[in-house]
């Protein structure tokens, strides 16, 4: 087993060896501390990820990523969300400099008071696609993995703490088109922050949804699916 001493040794070397990646991780920790001043508990939570994420690369994983599962959990509302997510946005547009035309923090974690996943996702909108080859080799920086199965390759996805790179997934990245997809994303956040009822109800749909398809995300986002496209239509 990894000590602790060879791991950090590890992760030094890779440092040194890779320095777009410290510079990313130089650049993150700047922004957490930004956003976070001295709340030393959320600003590590910031940066876990990302060390686990190059534990992982140099062979020296911690044992709980080995073990850990991917299951749905719903987690009571933190005001260090949008703090964490605005750290995020900071950090992929410095590090990350190429063209697009909206980037968003979407989903339950924009929503104050809404209970959720623990997952900051972030939405980039483009023109094109064509520049998702630069966007990958970037976001590897910054400690994500892509998915090579994704069968949409008009909305490609990127995940950040998903075992066993780490112990739960905290930051996914969204980067599609700009068109109806992505603006009615945003007006349902937009709802949700604005309507106390309908915020209340998708929460319990949530906590229902996560008791019996924690192991089924495919079953749950489409559950989900249901609801958005009704709020949407009735407004």
């Amino acid at each position: 087993m990894t000590s602790r001493n060879e791991r950090d040794l590890a992760f030094e070397k890779y440092m040194q060896e890779h320095p777009d990646v410290a510079q990313a991780y130089d650049c993150l920790k700047y922004h957490l501390a930004e956003q976070l001043g001295s709340n030393s508990s959320a600003y590590n939570d910031g940066l876990d990820s990302f060390i686990r994420a190059i534990n992982h690369r140099t062979k020296h994983p911690r044992p709980d990523q080995l073990c850990a599962k991917d299951n749905i959990v719903i987690a009571p509302y933190n005001p260090n969300w949008p703090k964490l997510a605005a750290a995020e946005l900071a950090t992929i547009k410095e590090c990350v400099p190429l063209p697009y035309v909206a980037m968003e923090h979407l989903g339950s974690t924009s929503v104050p008071g809404l209970d959720a996943k623990p997952l900051i996702d972030i939405f980039i909108a483009m023109e094109a696609m064509n520049d998702i080859p630069a966007w990958t080799a970037g976001l590897k920086n910054l400690g994500y993995i892509d998915w090579p199965e994704n069968p949409d390759k008009m909305h490609e996805r990127f995940f950040k703490g998903m075992p066993p790179f780490g112990i739960g997934r905290t930051h996914h990245i969204h980067i599609l088109p700009i068109g109806d997809d992505f603006t009615q994303r945003v007006r349902f956040r937009d709802l949700l922050r604005q309507n106390d009822a309908l915020r209340k109800s998708y929460a319990k749909l949530k906590i229902d949804l996560a008791s019996t398809l924690s192991k089924d995300r495919e079953g749950y986002r489409n559950a989900k699916s249901d609801f958005i496209k009704k709020a949407l239509s009735s407004t």
